[in-house]
């Protein structure tokens, strides 16, 4: 009764609703079911319904092919029985991305090596720019790179942004896999679109060993990104065992950010004072001045830092010396209470009545900002309390404009 084309998928209908008789199991010949199937990793109800008639080219709910569903979840007889059925070993769903770049990036050895085994374009680039070998970098997964690198994969590829296996694997830290990718003959001073290299990658996120590896491999200490070289994210964030590894292999100790600040001005700002030590141990310039005309003295005093503030001035720092808006050390050592660091700077000779562009002084900064005990010792050490600024404001009509009424009656009385 039935002929030719019609009697197989009637058989195989029917053994597939007997199994799923047999088994109590409601299974549908649909799309969604396939999808199912090969989400949960089962392989024989996919395989069931794949004999019925379904296509192993369907995509899930994310318009990914379920190729590449099968391999990001690692279903190894899956993944090989919809290769077998005609799945496209290349085919990239909406986000661009590979079957072996999903399994490459969550750890997925034996789909890498199937998928590979199989005639993968292991330079594929997903819609992102990642390549398998990028992705596997980036996440450490240090077996999948060493099969992927077996497998003729690019040790240098990047993305559109320049990021190489081994700017993402220095950026996260993974050393087994820095190592790795070195020994396949990445190049140690590969620059991204910033000019970032995997130095300034390690370095900027804390991670000593690969700082170490890559100085040992020829990583050039000196060489510079759009933010300036490996030392300066370093002295930012107070890594001190690389800040030393770099100094150690010629850091210059001057180098300059984008924004004009050396080590020791940065530094300096955070009140790293060990690290100020070591710059200054090293000819650091106590004077140098960022864009702004910043000194490491002057951003120290403003943030509070005393015991860096003290380093700084026994190293021969300008007290007075001002920023491009006239502002000296003691201005915002007195805006911002720190009367320690006020006394240190007088004591050092620092102008008390020094003014900014604006014609603020000391005493009317700390006035306005109601500090008393600063404003009392301004005025003992012979800061003048008829003094004005540009508009014609003295120290009592600036805490009279802030409502700081204690400094108020202080300057009152002492006015007599």
């Amino acid at each position: 009764m039935f002929k030719g084309k019609f009697l197989l998928p009637l058989i195989i209908l029917t053994l597939l609703l007997t199994a799923c008789a047999a088994n109590q199991v409601q299974l549908t010949v649909t799309k969604d079911s396939l999808v199912e199937a090969v989400q949960k990793g089962d392989a024989a109800s996919a395989r069931l319904l794949l004999e019925a008639g379904l296509s192993p080219r369907e995509k899930d709910q994310l318009g990914n092919p379920l190729l590449v569903t099968a391999a990001q979840e690692g279903h190894l007889e899956v993944v090989q029985m919809l290769l077998t059925k005609g799945a496209d070993v290349n085919e990239t769903g909406a986000s661009g991305m590979t079957a072996l770049i999903a399994a490459a990036g969550n750890g997925k050895l034996e789909v890498v090596e199937l998928l590979t085994q199989q005639g993968a374009d292991v330079e594929r680039l997903s819609k992102d720019g990642m390549t398998a070998l990028l992705s596997a970098a980036s996440l450490g997964q240090e077996q999948v790179v060493g099969s992927l690198l077996a497998a003729g994969a690019d040790v240098n590829a990047g993305n559109d942004f320049g990021t190489t296996p081994l700017l993402a694997a220095a950026s996260e830290g993974h050393l087994l896999v820095v190592q790795m990718l070195l020994e396949a003959g990445a190049q140690v001073n590969v620059q991204n679109i910033s000019g970032t290299t995997p130095l300034i990658q390690a370095a900027s996120r804390g991670h000593t060993e690969v700082v170490k590896l890559l100085l040992s491999k020829g990583a050039d200490v000196n060489l510079r990104g759009n933010n300036g070289t490996a030392i300066l994210p370093a002295v930012a964030r107070g890594y001190r065992d690389i800040v030393a590894e770099l100094m150690a292999a010629g850091a210059q100790v001057d180098a300059r950010d984008s924004s004009g600040k050396t080590p020791l001005i940065i530094a300096s700002a955070s009140g790293y004072t060990e690290l100020a030590s070591l710059f200054l141990a090293n000819q650091a310039d106590v004077n140098a001045a960022d864009k702004d005309g910043f000194t490491a003295l002057i951003l120290a005093a403003a943030a509070g830092h005393t015991e860096t503030v003290k380093l700084l001035l026994s190293h021969g720092a300008v007290v007075d010396q001002r920023a491009n808006n006239g502002m000296a050390a003691l201005l915002p050592a007195a805006g911002n209470g720190f009367l320690d660091i006020v006394t240190v700077l007088v004591e050092q000779g620092a102008t008390v009545d020094a003014k900014n562009k604006d014609g603020v002084t000391p005493l009317m900064f700390a006035a306005g900002k109601g500090y008393a005990q600063v404003v009392e010792y301004l005025l003992d050490q012979g800061a003048n309390i008829n003094e004005q600024d540009s508009k014609g404001r003295t120290a009592l009509i600036h805490a009279q404009n802030m409502g700081k009424k204690d400094v108020v009656l202080l300057l009152k009385k002492r006015m007599g």
